[in-house]
């Protein structure tokens, strides 16, 4: 005879390991209505949870709840500088020990929050959690880029690099990304493509921001993205440093800004905008040059 589905899940419960059991315990505290007895008014929601499971789980909560404070005595404590969606992560941690969600922008948030109230091992659960998805799409790299210089988070800001350095340049490679999060993967990550074929993704990402925004135009929408987009009779190329300059009188200038770790070509004037990015240290000039040709070194220090 079949056991009911009740008495199946019963049993289920009862093969689980001790601290499995413990965990699905301690998330009725926060799952089951009846326990219950603090909510946390934010400023998009409310959050409910049970104040004495808090507590004893976090310093910060413990402090908020028994401190002494007003909050100490109130059903309902504002928070109404927080979202409701990254504390429901914090406190679904706290209860758990792991990260449910798939919202990078969510995720990030609650990894803020993990280092306000000082709970390190949620912090370190989301970051775990957020490389995971950097690793999945383009609008997950563009958020993480757009939102890890605020929360003063270098290493996802590097692991995001690190992916776009790693991406396939496909036509619509860039989709996703946010003005912010394409020119820092213009200008610091190490895009293994030819010229074309970013030049072709950065114009697809163009005509896709036109789409959502009608009112821009595209040399507009590419100005600030790629200095070395040119637009023109409605055609797109780029200037390539490939180009032959092989006149009598040529005067080719190399700047290399070793604040910026960035290095560029001007050709009789003509700024061909950086060539390369996140330079050494130390840099060793070498210049080879036809029968007649000279070459001066300037050293500019200070010089704004």
């Amino acid at each position: 005879m079949l056991d009911s589905p009740a008495v199946a899940q019963r049993k289920c419960f009862d093969v689980l390991p001790t601290h499995l059991q413990l965990i699905r315990d301690c998330s009725q505290l926060l799952y089951c209505s009846s326990f219950r007895d603090v909510s946390f008014i934010c400023s998009d929601g409310t959050v409910q949870a049970n104040r004495a499971f808090l507590a004893a789980r976090s310093e910060y909560f413990r402090g908020l709840l028994f401190g002494g404070l007003q909050e100490s005595s109130l059903a309902t404590v504002a928070l109404s500088q927080v979202k409701a969606g990254p504390l429901r992560l914090v406190l679904h941690y706290l209860h758990t020990l792991d990260i449910k969600s798939t919202d990078v922008e969510e995720m990030m948030d609650a990894c803020e929050l993990a280092r306000q109230y000082s709970i390190p091992d949620c912090e370190s659960c989301l970051l775990r959690q957020l490389k995971d998805q950097i690793l999945l799409s383009g609008t997950a790299i563009s958020t993480v880029l757009d939102k890890a210089a605020s929360l003063a988070m270098p290493q996802l800001e590097l692991l995001a690099l690190e992916q776009c350095s790693s991406m396939v340049i496909t036509p619509v490679a860039f989709q996703g990304f946010s003005p912010y999060a394409l020119i820092l993967c213009l200008s610091a990550a190490h895009l293994k493509a030819s010229e074309a074929s970013i030049l072709e993704a950065v114009i697809n990402w163009g005509k896709q921001q036109l789409r959502n925004s009608p009112g821009l135009s595209m040399p507009n929408v590419l100005a600030d993205i790629m200095p070395k987009v040119l637009y023109g009779d409605q055609s797109y190329h780029v200037t390539p440093y490939g180009t032959k300059f092989d006149k009598d009188g040529t005067r080719v200038t190399v700047h290399i800004d070793m604040d910026a770790r960035q290095c560029s070509f001007e050709v009789d004037g003509i700024n061909f905008g950086v060539a390369f990015w996140t330079l050494p240290a130390q840099v060793y000039p070498a210049v080879s040059m036809r029968y007649g040709g000279k070459v001066k070194f300037i050293t500019c220090i200070g010089v704004d």
